[in-house]
């Protein structure tokens, strides 16, 4: 079936006028920005995305066909040339790469512009006059680090993943009260802890290991400090093995950008870093640059 392009309903003054798209995707959600309006799309099974890949790229390209028309765009005219700028893990394989290419041109955009994690990173920083430090991304599936300075990016692997601390929480969930809980309440009870690292209670609703029946089991503090100090446990880990790279030693790392994860955060702001700034989502990265 042959897709259909999209571009805003507006009136345009001249032939061949230009309209540009931001994107970002992972295992949850993709984001978009578009003159202006933002807008995310929750990404289901059959969405075509998984894990932070392209799965499908017919059902893929669908995908961003719908979130353009939930933000207001409408069918293609022969006078509008559309672009794009999709964000992609900087270690992900040209295949990879032309994959994603694939699906946005599928979509009915005639250029697309990849733009790598630590690009985002270090031009995000830069823009809020951080020079030189490093950059943490913490998406579920991918996570990486940049060290950037004017002259320099290098990108680093990081150790730590969301799904991982997810993994980490269920799994002490079902040794030390013998329930089972779904990805979400896992992922809110994360988000709780990130939030607070000094609270005193939480409420899951999930099912009882043994018989399997429906309860509601409310955590003490002392259960939630047994799943924060695995947690810091694993992430001591992947700071150290980030931190003995022998690039660490020729660059100033008083400064650092965090994005996506609070947990992390505030980690980071227990160890001996001068200055970190922290972004709850790739959104505030995306509408923080012109990228054009």
């Amino acid at each position: 079936m042959l897709m259909q392009r999209f571009i805003l309903p507006k009136i345009k003054s001249s032939i061949f006028e230009k309209e540009h798209g931001v994107f970002w995707f992972s295992s949850k959600e993709l984001l978009l920005i578009w003159d202006k309006k933002k807008k995310s799309l929750f990404l289901p099974v059959g969405s075509g995305f998984a894990d932070g890949q392209v799965a499908d790229v017919d059902v893929a390209a669908h995908t961003v066909i719908k979130l353009c028309e939930m933000i207001g765009l409408s069918a293609a005219s022969f006078f509008i040339w559309q672009s794009a700028t999709v964000f992609v893990p900087t270690l992900s394989s040209p295949l990879e790469r032309k994959i994603i290419k694939q699906v946005f041109q599928k979509a009915g955009f005639q250029k697309i512009n990849l733009v790598t994690f630590a690009t985002a990173l270090k031009t995000f920083a830069q823009r809020q006059a951080i020079r030189e430090g490093v950059g943490l991304y913490l998406g579920d599936d991918v996570s990486e680090a940049v060290i950037f300075s004017q002259q320099e990016q290098l990108s680093l692997n990081f150790d730590y993943l969301k799904k991982s601390a997810y993994q980490t929480i269920r799994e002490l969930l079902q040794s030390e009260v013998a329930l089972t809980v779904s990805q979400d309440s896992v992922a809110k009870l994360y988000q709780a802890l990130g939030q607070n690292l000094e609270i005193q209670s939480f409420v899951l609703r999930g099912k009882n290991i043994q018989n399997q029946q429906v309860v509601t089991l409310s955590l003490s503090r002392k259960q939630l400090k047994t799943i924060i100090d695995l947690l810091q446990k694993n992430l001591e880990l992947a700071w150290r093995r980030l931190t003995a790279n022998n690039l660490f030693t020729n660059h100033n790392l008083d400064q650092w950008l965090v994005v996506g994860d609070a947990f992390v955060y505030h980690f980071m702001q227990k160890q001996q870093v001068a200055q970190v700034l922290f972004l709850h989502s790739e959104l505030e990265i995306i509408q923080g640059v012109e990228w054009f």
